[in-house]
Protein backbone atom coordinates (compact mmCIF):
# COMPACT_ATOMS: atom_id res chain seq x y z
CA UNK A 1 0.00 0.00 0.00
CA UNK A 2 3.00 2.53 0.49
CA UNK A 3 4.26 1.66 -2.08
CA UNK A 4 1.66 2.44 -4.13
CA UNK A 5 0.95 5.61 -2.94
CA UNK A 6 4.60 6.49 -3.48
CA UNK A 7 4.37 5.51 -7.12
CA UNK A 8 0.97 7.07 -7.87
CA UNK A 9 2.83 10.39 -5.76
CA UNK A 10 6.07 10.67 -8.63
CA UNK A 11 3.14 9.97 -11.36
CA UNK A 12 0.49 12.82 -10.35
CA UNK A 13 1.61 16.47 -9.65
CA UNK A 14 1.65 17.88 -6.04
CA UNK A 15 -1.08 20.55 -7.40
CA UNK A 16 -3.23 17.79 -8.78
CA UNK A 17 -3.16 15.52 -6.06
CA UNK A 18 -4.42 18.28 -4.00
CA UNK A 19 -7.02 19.60 -6.24
CA UNK A 20 -8.19 15.49 -6.91
CA UNK A 21 -8.17 15.33 -2.97
CA UNK A 22 -10.13 18.48 -2.39
CA UNK A 23 -12.76 17.48 -5.32
CA UNK A 24 -13.26 14.02 -3.19
CA UNK A 25 -14.00 15.79 -0.19
CA UNK A 26 -16.32 17.36 -1.87
CA UNK A 27 -18.06 14.65 -3.91
CA UNK A 28 -18.11 12.54 -0.45
CA UNK A 29 -19.95 15.65 1.43
CA UNK A 30 -22.36 16.24 -1.25
CA UNK A 31 -22.99 12.24 -1.14
CA UNK A 32 -23.65 12.91 2.80
CA UNK A 33 -25.71 15.43 2.14
CA UNK A 34 -27.96 13.40 -0.34
CA UNK A 35 -27.82 10.40 1.75
CA UNK A 36 -26.03 8.58 -1.23
CA UNK A 37 -23.14 6.47 -0.86
CA UNK A 38 -21.83 6.86 -3.61
CA UNK A 39 -20.79 10.44 -5.47
CA UNK A 40 -18.80 9.32 -8.12
CA UNK A 41 -22.14 7.76 -10.26
CA UNK A 42 -24.11 11.04 -9.18
CA UNK A 43 -22.48 14.17 -9.35
CA UNK A 44 -19.12 14.89 -10.62
CA UNK A 45 -17.48 18.05 -10.42
CA UNK A 46 -15.05 17.74 -13.79
CA UNK A 47 -15.71 21.48 -15.12
CA UNK A 48 -14.88 24.57 -13.19
CA UNK A 49 -18.89 25.69 -14.43
CA UNK A 50 -19.96 22.70 -12.02
CA UNK A 51 -17.71 23.71 -9.18
CA UNK A 52 -18.49 27.01 -9.32
CA UNK A 53 -22.12 26.41 -9.32
CA UNK A 54 -20.92 24.17 -6.13
CA UNK A 55 -18.86 27.37 -4.84
CA UNK A 56 -22.33 29.46 -5.12
CA UNK A 57 -24.28 26.51 -3.47
CA UNK A 58 -22.03 26.19 -0.35
CA UNK A 59 -21.55 30.08 -0.12
CA UNK A 60 -24.69 31.74 -1.54
CA UNK A 61 -23.74 34.95 0.66
CA UNK A 62 -20.62 35.57 -2.02
CA UNK A 63 -22.33 35.30 -5.16
CA UNK A 64 -21.26 38.62 -5.52
CA UNK A 65 -17.48 37.69 -5.23
CA UNK A 66 -15.01 36.68 -8.32
CA UNK A 67 -14.00 33.33 -8.65
CA UNK A 68 -10.99 33.03 -10.30
CA UNK A 69 -9.27 29.16 -11.20
CA UNK A 70 -5.37 29.82 -11.05
CA UNK A 71 -2.70 27.14 -11.14
CA UNK A 72 0.63 27.66 -9.46
CA UNK A 73 2.36 24.45 -11.12
CA UNK A 74 2.01 26.07 -14.86
CA UNK A 75 1.13 29.47 -13.22
CA UNK A 76 -1.74 29.36 -15.74
CA UNK A 77 -4.44 32.92 -15.40
CA UNK A 78 -2.27 34.85 -12.40
CA UNK A 79 -2.29 37.74 -14.73
CA UNK A 80 -6.36 37.25 -14.17
CA UNK A 81 -6.02 37.29 -10.82
CA UNK A 82 -3.99 40.63 -10.47
CA UNK A 83 -6.21 41.79 -13.27
CA UNK A 84 -9.55 40.80 -11.53
CA UNK A 85 -7.98 42.40 -8.07
CA UNK A 86 -6.90 46.39 -9.73
CA UNK A 87 -10.25 45.89 -10.85
CA UNK A 88 -11.65 45.02 -7.47
CA UNK A 89 -9.89 47.83 -6.10
CA UNK A 90 -11.41 50.59 -8.31
CA UNK A 91 -15.11 49.20 -7.61
CA UNK A 92 -14.59 49.33 -3.89
CA UNK A 93 -12.81 53.22 -3.98
CA UNK A 94 -16.18 54.21 -6.53
CA UNK A 95 -17.95 57.24 -5.93
CA UNK A 96 -20.98 57.64 -7.72
CA UNK A 97 -22.51 61.25 -8.52
CA UNK A 98 -25.66 62.26 -7.05
CA UNK A 99 -27.22 62.53 -10.68
CA UNK A 100 -26.21 58.94 -11.52
CA UNK A 101 -27.73 57.72 -8.29
CA UNK A 102 -31.40 59.87 -8.76
CA UNK A 103 -30.86 58.05 -12.73
CA UNK A 104 -30.19 54.64 -11.02
CA UNK A 105 -33.48 54.91 -8.58
CA UNK A 106 -35.92 56.41 -10.40
CA UNK A 107 -35.42 53.73 -13.85
CA UNK A 108 -35.47 50.68 -11.12
CA UNK A 109 -38.42 51.60 -9.04
CA UNK A 110 -40.46 52.29 -12.17
CA UNK A 111 -38.76 48.91 -13.59
CA UNK A 112 -39.76 47.53 -10.37
CA UNK A 113 -41.91 48.82 -8.04
CA UNK A 114 -41.62 49.86 -4.18
CA UNK A 115 -43.45 46.82 -2.24
CA UNK A 116 -47.10 47.58 -0.65
CA UNK A 117 -46.30 47.55 3.18
CA UNK A 118 -48.80 47.80 6.46
CA UNK A 119 -52.72 46.85 6.95
CA UNK A 120 -53.48 49.67 3.98
CA UNK A 121 -50.54 48.46 1.36
CA UNK A 122 -50.11 51.54 0.72
CA UNK A 123 -46.04 51.58 -1.36
CA UNK A 124 -43.41 53.86 0.66
CA UNK A 125 -42.62 57.18 -1.12
CA UNK A 126 -38.80 57.40 -2.01
CA UNK A 127 -37.22 60.52 -0.69
CA UNK A 128 -33.48 60.07 -1.68
CA UNK A 129 -30.85 57.33 -2.08
CA UNK A 130 -27.58 58.64 -1.73
CA UNK A 131 -23.37 57.30 -1.03
CA UNK A 132 -22.34 57.62 1.96
CA UNK A 133 -18.85 56.17 2.14
CA UNK A 134 -16.73 53.71 -0.02
CA UNK A 135 -14.46 50.93 0.64
CA UNK A 136 -17.11 49.44 0.84
CA UNK A 137 -19.39 51.60 -0.99
CA UNK A 138 -22.36 52.23 1.62
CA UNK A 139 -25.75 53.70 0.58
CA UNK A 140 -28.84 54.90 2.01
CA UNK A 141 -32.36 54.69 0.69
CA UNK A 142 -34.38 57.41 2.69
CA UNK A 143 -38.27 56.30 2.39
CA UNK A 144 -41.14 58.00 3.51
CA UNK A 145 -43.11 54.95 5.95
CA UNK A 146 -44.48 54.32 9.01
CA UNK A 147 -44.07 50.90 8.10
CA UNK A 148 -40.48 48.26 8.50
CA UNK A 149 -39.41 48.50 4.54
CA UNK A 150 -38.08 44.72 3.92
CA UNK A 151 -34.92 43.45 3.11
CA UNK A 152 -35.57 41.86 0.22
CA UNK A 153 -36.20 45.14 -1.75
CA UNK A 154 -32.72 46.18 -0.45
CA UNK A 155 -30.97 43.15 -1.50
CA UNK A 156 -32.67 43.61 -4.84
CA UNK A 157 -31.63 47.29 -5.31
CA UNK A 158 -28.07 45.97 -4.28
CA UNK A 159 -27.87 43.81 -7.09
CA UNK A 160 -28.96 46.16 -9.83
CA UNK A 161 -26.82 48.76 -8.50
CA UNK A 162 -23.97 46.02 -8.87
CA UNK A 163 -24.78 45.46 -12.22
CA UNK A 164 -24.71 48.80 -13.25
CA UNK A 165 -22.48 50.42 -12.28
CA UNK A 166 -20.11 47.39 -12.11
CA UNK A 167 -18.96 46.76 -8.63
CA UNK A 168 -17.61 43.55 -9.09
CA UNK A 169 -16.16 41.91 -6.10
CA UNK A 170 -17.13 43.98 -3.73
CA UNK A 171 -19.44 44.10 -0.90
CA UNK A 172 -22.39 46.78 -1.41
CA UNK A 173 -24.31 48.09 1.53
CA UNK A 174 -27.76 49.60 1.24
CA UNK A 175 -29.46 50.60 4.30
CA UNK A 176 -32.81 51.83 4.76
CA UNK A 177 -33.85 55.45 6.40
CA UNK A 178 -37.65 55.44 7.30
CA UNK A 179 -38.36 59.23 7.69
CA UNK A 180 -42.15 59.30 8.97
Amino acid sequence: DAQKRKLVSQEIPREKRLGLSIKEMGLRRLARERGQDDAEKDNKLDTGSQYLNYIHGRFPFLTWAPVVFTSALTRAHVRTVIETALQTARARAMTLEQTALDQFITETTQRHALPRLGPKRRRPEVVGFQQNGTTPPSFALMIRTRERFPETYLRFLEKELRNKHNLLGTPVQISAKIIK
